[in-house]
């Protein structure tokens, strides 16, 4: 079994291994893709390749603090 190199800010990685470092099948991957809801990514003739800077960002991004930051905003 191949493990995951850490995550950094430099290079490109293959889907796979992308989600391997989120924590995710690489199905979710390609649906998000499709949503637009992931991580920003490359396509190289059909390859698809996701900078390990954007992966960071997107983790950042999915950060919460309590459950209700999933919720809209109520309207007074």
């Amino acid at each position: 079994m191949r493990t995951a190199r850490p995550l950094d800010s430099s290079g490109l990685v293959p889907e796979d291994e992308a989600a391997r470092l989120l924590g995710v099948a690489p199905h979710t991957l390609a649906k998000w893709r499709r949503t637009g809801q992931g991580p920003t990514y490359r396509k190289l003739g059909r390859a698809v390749r996701y900078a390990t800077a954007d992966l960071l960002v997107f983790l950042e991004a999915c950060a919460r603090v309590r459950t209700r930051d999933d919720e809209p905003p109520e309207v007074a």
